[in-house]
Formats: structure tokens, sequence, C-alpha cells
């Protein structure tokens, strides 16, 4: 299986007349370094601002991983709940049946 290749770099330029730039492009998501309306920036999931590509693809890749983390606790922790599900049941009739019979 070959892994997905990341979205291409969106670079934003923003010519506003006070040369203010919205909150979430202040500073780069990950390193934190100051961005400025003359410098290049990345964009990732519509408002996250990055920049350089190199910060915005090691985010991209902690993203898959946390993706992937979930996905595989969701899938053992759905066949964990199966396999409860099928002791409970399996103690559950038992006690039932043996009810039954005390009744009869």
């Amino acid at each position: 299986m070959r892994p997905e290749s990341p979205p291409p770099p969106t670079v934003l330029s923003f010519h506003l007349h006070d040369h203010h730039l919205p909150y979430f492009l202040d500073s780069c998501f990950l390193c934190h370094k100051k961005l400025t309306p003359k410098s290049d920036i990345y964009m990732y999931m519509g408002d996250t601002a990055f920049c350089s590509q190199e910060c915005r693809q090691e985010q991209i890749q902690m993203d898959e991983a946390t993706k992937r983390r979930k996905q595989k606790r969701s899938s053992s922790s759905s066949a964990s709940s199966r396999a409860a599900s099928l002791v409970q049941k399996k103690t559950v009739i038992p006690r039932n049946l043996y009810a039954q019979k005390l009744l009869l």
C-alpha cells in the first residue's frame, strides 16, 4: 500500500491596507515563528498556518500518526467489546436457565 502524498502547499499573500493578518496567521502553528504580511504562509486544514513547507509537513505526519493510533485503538476496542459481549451473554444465559429451573 503506497502512502498518500500530502496535499500541495497553499501559499497565501495578503495585501491588506493596514498590514494586519487574521489572528491565526500571527505565528507558525508548529514552531511559533512570527509570520509577517511579506512572508510566505503555508496553510493546512483551512486555518492552520505554517512558516515553511517543512513545518507543515511535520504537522501532517503527526496528524496522520494520531489518526492511525485512533483507528487502531478503535478497532481493538471494538474487538474487545465484541468479545466482552459474547462472554457476558454466555454468563447471563446460564444464570437465567438456572433461575428458571429453580422456579419449576
